[in-house]
């Protein structure tokens, strides 16, 4: 996974700015756009979106809207001829660990919505211990970052699915990475989300 350097900032510029005005506590996310080279096997994302303005923002609550994000994808598409598309979703944990829960897993795979043709695309999460997460959203430092691929199968595959993740049949997920989680340990967890993100 590579993730430029403007695509970052802009995660951060949209948490920073979720923080001024909705609430530090407030979770937030957003589309990730870019590509995958199978070739080297790799993900490269060259832009990360806000939330779109139907999106549902709270401490307990997140969702992703729809509105105008076909648009968005499309515009990137263009301006790269085809080069740049949607690649995956991102969301934070403000204080919390950079990790799904089981609820998490559970529904997680309405990330390949806006997949279209694609059969993957990447979920990021953002999180950290309170100083790691200020000292990042407030320009230093980095976050903790957990990445993983989420697969698109055959609906037949899914029969052993549960049952939070039915509202999207046929799409699951599999693989996982963690970085950096130095000190997880010691951390307590703070926040346990699902996809639509939503506190367990």
């Amino acid at each position: 996974m590579r993730i430029c350097a403007d695509a970052l900032t802009q995660m951060r510029i949209e948490t920073r700015r979720g923080a001024r005005v909705r609430g530090p506590g407030i979770e937030t996310g957003g589309m990730l756009l870019g590509a995958f080279d199978d070739a080297v096997g790799v993900v490269h994302i060259d832009v990360a979106t806000g939330p779109t303005p139907d999106s549902l923002l709270s401490e307990a609550y997140f969702e992703h809207g729809t509105a105008g994000a076909q648009e968005i994808i499309d515009h990137h598409n263009r301006r790269t001829r085809g080069l740049t598309t949607f690649a995956g979703m991102w969301h934070t944990h403000p204080y919390g660990r950079a990790r799904p829960s089981t609820i998490d897993e559970a529904g997680m795979a309405t990330i390949t919505s806006l997949a279209g043709g694609n059969r993957r695309a990447l979920m990021l999460i953002l999180g950290g211990p309170e100083p790691v997460w200020n000292a990042w959203r407030d320009g230093t430092g980095a976050p903790h970052l957990y990445a993983r691929i989420v697969q698109k199968h055959r609906s037949a595959d899914t029969e052993h699915r549960p049952a939070q993740a039915d509202r999207t049949p046929g799409r699951y997920f599999t693989g996982g990475y963690t970085y950096p989680m130095k000190g997880e340990a010691d951390q307590p967890q703070r926040r346990r989300l699902r996809w639509p993100w939503r506190r367990g």
